[in-house]
């Protein structure tokens, strides 16, 4: 009997002292297994508008079962499937939390603005032009860093002297040029061309033209905004450029006194973008350049390229021709199909 219990005693002292070893084991190879999940990409670095996906390595996992953050919205966003687009040029840490354990995994991410000089429109994907009237004036120098910012250009049609304009903002229509944005022709005193005489036409297009070439160059060709899109036969023959209206009215002007002017272009725009359209806006009116820091984010994470007309046109293969009108450009599909043809 004694021998018996000696014999039990002595089997649960080995069974204790297995259990013993193999608890911290287990406790070790989870350990172990948790140090092996990490994020595919501890930092990575990309230009305003570029996409990358990150996903946990060595863990099996279904979409709802990680949350996915930014520390800065504004840098670059993070979608549920873990695809980050860049937004403007900036640094932020994008965050996957696995739900089951709390353990939060961390990528940094830096996003730089693209050099503009050596920036390919891709025709195939969605294009918006951006554009501007009525300036130069005060605000524009603050504009043309938003867009730096955000690694886009945009198209500006300026008056001589519509208010101010370039009568006493010479230095900015340089500016604008210079940051490889497009100058344009907006006439010198925002008459609406359709009531003018043929001499006036010409001095209000010509003359304007000309002003512009004596700040930025001779040998190139102005693209002509007609003020308040007013155009006619009489317009069309005595018009020597390609005229761009719009297809995105932001109605900023109308909307410049309202404390919610920024959610009311917003929406404007939102209701009314489409791939290979122009958007009127006005660099005359400050509400209107602080809410295209809220619209070029927002396009960007629709997928669009934005870029002045000539460069929209351009991509797309489609040539201006002087004394046309147009409203917008042929769209990706449209692209695609010509070239099969």
């Amino acid at each position: 009997m004694k021998k018996q219990i000696i014999k039990a005693l002595s089997f649960i002292a080995v069974f204790a002292l297995c259990v013993s070893m193999l608890v911290p084991l287990g406790y070790s190879e989870a350990k172990a297994a948790e140090k092996k999940v990490k994020l595919n990409r501890k930092k990575i670095t990309l230009t305003t508008g570029d996409w990358k996906k990150l996903k946990l390595k060595n863990l099996d996992y279904e979409i709802d079962d990680i949350e996915w953050s930014t520390t800065d919205k504004a840098v670059a966003k993070v979608s549920r499937k873990g695809w980050v687009v860049a937004l403007v040029k900036g640094e932020c840490t994008i965050k996957a939390k696995v739900k089951a354990t709390g353990k939060t995994y961390k990528c940094k991410v830096t996003v730089n603005a693209p050099d503009m000089s050596k920036r390919v429109i891709d025709p195939e994907k969605p294009i918006v032009a951006l554009t501007f009237d009525d300036g130069p004036g005060p605000n524009t120098t603050g504009l043309l860093e938003t867009l730096k910012t955000y690694g886009v250009t945009a198209t500006f049609f300026m008056c001589y002297s519509n208010g101010s304009g370039f009568k006493v903002y010479s230095d900015v229509v340089r500016e604008v040029y210079n940051s490889g944005c497009e100058v344009a022709n907006h006439t010198q005193n925002h008459p609406q061309l359709t009531k003018c005489s043929v001499a006036k036409i010409d001095e209000e297009v010509n003359g304007n033209a000309d002003k512009l070439a004596d700040l930025v160059g001779r040998g190139q060709k102005f693209l002509l905004r007609p003020p308040y899109g007013a155009v006619n036969d009489k317009v069309r023959q005595n018009v020597n450029v390609p005229m761009i209206l719009w297809s995105v009215d932001s109605l900023d002007w109308k909307y410049k006194t309202q404390a919610n002017c920024t959610d009311l272009i917003m929406k404007e725009v939102k209701a009314q973008v489409r791939d290979g359209g122009i958007i009127l806006m006005h660099d005359i009116h400050k509400t209107s350049c602080e809410a295209v820091k809220t619209v070029l984010p927002w396009l960007i994470q629709q997928g669009y390229q934005v870029c002045s007309v000539s460069e929209m046109f351009e991509a797309r293969g489609v040539e201006l021709e002087d004394g046309v009108t147009y409203s917008k450009c042929i769209t990706a599909a449209e692209y695609k199909a010509n070239k099969t043809k």
